[in-house]
């Protein structure tokens, strides 16, 4: 198998591959020899591309690692505040395709919660996934394999049990093993004959196997299983609220404006933005 596994024509000996419900996929790669390789790259699966970047590299006893991130692997990019405008409403959208510009990234499809935010929506000094997740509200987003992201709800896609084979089932963990031939035949969102929905799939390859590990918890904007995990734990540890309500001050009128000025100094927000006097 690990034949049919390369990054950009390269073999690859040893490959894990994550994929979440929500955000992008991620792999480990460990070569068979010392490319350099950096940037944007295909990883060859069987007949599977999927588009990624790599982010992370080394070498250790004559072996290349890398870790490679779905799309531009620009969503963890760190972002300046910004305020947004529009008499008629500012539309997700816009801010959502200027977040993916800001990160390299390429919008697919986009179905948010609301598509509209306001009349004036202020964009915090923060991540762009972060904020992506702010504009977009309760709705999954996650990067195809061709590197595009998507915003909305999932699709659910029945499989008539041809395509995989059940090797182990662990009710407790609803983790599923499975014995597949074409890894992409089993996509997030597929429902497993008897056993669930997959909401995150962990693919090993090495030498001597092919593992899928898919879970079939959570519902369809679950981050994962993990990640459900270190999200409860946080929030029992940090039960405050990191942003809420902050004191502005007038500083200037502007015909039906308002010029306000930030009293305090709380992190990630503008020192001053403009405000309508009717809303």
């Amino acid at each position: 198998m690990n034949a049919h596994v390369n990054v950009d024509g390269h073999a690859v000996i040893r490959l894990e591959l994550h994929v979440p419900n929500v955000g992008p996929w991620w792999a480990d790669a460990v070569f068979e020899s010392e490319p350099e390789l950096a940037g944007a790259v295909v990883l060859g699966i069987g007949t599977r591309s999927l588009r990624g970047t790599i982010v992370e590299g080394g070498t250790y006893g004559l072996q290349r690692r890398v870790r490679i991130v779905a799309g531009a692997g620009g969503w963890g990019t760190l972002l300046t505040p910004q305020h947004f405008h529009s008499d008629s409403g500012v539309r997700a959208f816009v801010v959502a395709q200027s977040l993916a510009s800001a990160a390299g990234e390429t919008l697919g499809t986009f179905e948010p919660e609301v598509d509209v935010v306001g009349a004036d929506y202020v964009r915090q000094a923060t991540t762009a996934a972060r904020a992506l997740e702010d504009v977009i509200g309760r709705v999954a987003w996650w990067v195809d394999y061709d590197g595009v992201t998507h915003v909305g709800e999932r699709a659910e896609v029945s499989l008539t049990g041809d395509e995989y084979q059940l090797l182990h089932l662990d009710p407790l963990e609803q983790l599923a093993t499975l014995s597949v031939e074409d890894v992409g035949a089993i996509p997030i969102g597929a429902q497993l004959v008897d056993v669930g929905t997959v909401r995150e799939l962990r693919v090993t390859i090495d030498a001597d196997r092919l593992e899928v590990v898919a879970w079939v918890g959570g519902n369809e904007t679950s981050r994962g299983r993990l990640a459900e995990e270190l999200v409860r734990i946080v929030r029992h540890v940090n039960s405050r609220s990191l942003f809420g309500k902050y004191r502005y001050r007038v500083v200037q009128l502007s015909g039906d404006r308002l010029e306000l000025q930030r009293v305090a100094q709380p992190p990630g927000l503008p020192g001053a933005i403009p405000r309508s006097q009717s809303r």
